[in-house]
């Protein structure tokens, strides 16, 4: 408990944890939305989900997000309006917001995940993802970056000229510059 006096005026907050059964192994967050993967690959998150990025209605209790692997999820990414998690199978599942394709899906449909959460069709093992305000990037194994979503500034690593990019089967990769690929 913390305790501020100013002026005439007496505040006093109580810091709580938040309960999601096992020890937490990894913790993201974004402006409204937190969540965490457990030591045993539960994937849980809280906040606001006017967007469904916690893949439920709004909550300040943490909720369970079903992601799509019997080997649970490894980690876990927050964006704006969007979350993504990679299975322990190295698959990425993606719900929340798609206005701009962030989701790396065919379409720009919104996924509210009331179940288990879609996989993202990268034909790649995935082993890490980081997400902007509406653009996703996925890290493959092969080393190679796979960005979707609003290109409005050039932050999925393409020339103005392309606006946004929805997931097809000729995702480009982000180019480095020396004829590199990330």
């Amino acid at each position: 408990t913390t305790t501020t006096t100013t002026s005439s005026t007496t505040t006093t907050t109580t810091r709580a944890p938040i309960d999601v059964g096992v020890s937490s192994a990894l913790v993201v967050a974004a402006a409204s939305a937190t969540c965490a993967t457990t030591s045993l690959k539960a994937l849980w998150c809280w906040g606001d989900a006017a967007t469904a990025q916690l893949g439920a209605a709004p909550t300040a209790d943490p909720v369970r997000v079903e992601v799509v692997s019997t080997q649970g999820a490894v980690s876990v990414a927050v964006g704006g309006s969007h979350s993504c998690a990679i299975a322990a199978t190295g698959t990425a599942h993606c719900w929340g917001s798609n206005a701009q394709g962030q989701l790396c899906a065919s379409d720009t449909e919104d996924r509210f995940s009331n179940g288990p959460a879609p996989a993202v069709d990268l034909s790649e093992i995935v082993v890490g993802v980081a997400l902007g305000e509406v653009h996703s990037c996925f890290h493959a194994a092969s080393g190679l970056v796979y960005c979707v979503g609003s290109n409005s500034v050039g932050q999925i690593g393409l020339g103005p000229e392309v606006a946004q990019v929805v997931a097809n089967a000729t995702l480009p990769a982000v180019l480095l510059g020396n004829h590199r690929v990330a």
